[in-house]
């Protein structure tokens, strides 16, 4: 039997060619997982998130040489996020140095960001930091020159399907591991529901492939948490794939 012509739908989508559909990838990183859930993510603190209202970011970093045009690490940093609308925005934030800030723009989350150019070393020489008045709400981590969270919000007139769901675990520690929707983040009252628990052992990985596809409708985060079933803390890794359709 010849395949010949046949269309790869997954191909086609991720070079932009089906209209109104996206591939999403998400994945984090937590190397302090305590016995309290927290997200899988690279600040690997409790979560804190911009107000539905919106917030002014500024991005900054531990070192001074992540500067543009001179610095050898990070000089200018793409940031996608949500406005107060909960509509896709871009922004282009080029780096001062270690002590001042660099505007970013205001939003309500922080989707991805990475280093979009360097100097000599090829990605930030420090931590860089999206923060408000000394809150951080997400951060490149050195070395990285890309966000680690295993976290996603679903932006208005959108629907997400997720399609796989991969956790990883290291250290000696058992852990707990959530996937969570946080439902209605437009509204005074948003509602969390678990949608997978997974109780895993230490150095242990697991693959879930979803048939049908998980559904998140618009203005939903999307959030892996984890937890050690006691101290003390361990690490776990966490990856998702999403196909974002328009309404």
């Amino acid at each position: 039997m010849s395949n010949f012509g046949m269309v790869d739908y997954m191909l086609e989508i991720s070079r932009g060619n089906v209209p109104g559909v996206s591939c999403i990838n998400k994945f984090g990183h937590n190397d302090n997982v305590i016995a309290s859930f927290t997200p899988v993510w690279a600040l690997g603190a409790a979560l804190v998130q911009p107000p539905n209202t919106g917030l002014f970011i500024n991005l900054r970093s531990s070192v001074a040489t992540d500067i543009a045009t001179t610095g050898t690490g990070a000089r200018t940093t793409y940031v996608q996020g949500l406005n107060t609308s909960f509509n896709e925005v871009e922004y282009t934030a080029v780096s001062n140095n270690g002590t001042s800030n660099a505007s970013v723009g205001t939003l309500t989350r922080i989707q991805r960001a990475y280093v979009e150019t360097a100097g000599s070393s090829g990605f930030n020489d420090g931590q860089l930091e999206f923060q408000n008045a000394g809150t951080q709400y997400s951060s490149i981590e050195i070395g990285y020159g890309q966000t680690l969270q295993a976290m996603y919000t679903v932006p208005n007139a959108k629907t997400a399907y997720m399609t796989n769901l991969k956790i990883t675990t290291s250290g000696t520690k058992a852990m707990v591991v959530e996937l969570r929707g946080q439902y209605g983040i437009n509204t005074a009252t948003p509602v969390w529901r678990v949608q997978e628990e997974i109780h895993m052992d230490a150095g242990s990985s697991v693959n879930i492939n979803y048939r049908p596809y998980k559904v998140f409708p618009a203005m939903t985060d999307i959030i892996v948490f984890a937890k050690v079933a006691s101290l003390p803390a361990s690490e776990v890794s966490a990856s998702f794939d999403l196909i974002l359709v328009d309404d």
